[in-house]
């Protein structure tokens, strides 16, 4: 679901490749008519668990806000263990 007018969605999304000891992260902003705003992804080069690497894409994704200037949005990703230690 798209968000209200003015406000943007963040989705960040991560991966884990154990074996390269690997992993990637990336962000999708999309704006309240759904619309692809601006993406990126990029890999780390160090091993992490599952959860520091969702605690890096959130990072990551807010970091990518911040730098576009944009204030007013809802982040999403996939990880509720992630997103309840930021309330």
């Amino acid at each position: 679901m798209p968000p209200r007018p003015t406000r943007y969605k963040i989705n960040v999304d991560d991966a884990v490749f154990a074996a390269q000891k690997l992993v990637g992260i990336g962000v999708i902003i999309r704006d309240s008519d759904d619309s692809l705003i601006e993406a990126c992804s990029k890999k780390l080069w160090f091993p992490l668990g599952a959860v520091e690497v969702e605690a890096k894409a959130v990072e990551f994704g807010l970091q990518f806000a911040k730098d576009l200037l944009i204030q007013d949005f809802i982040l999403e990703g996939d990880s509720l263990v992630e997103f309840n230690a930021l309330l």
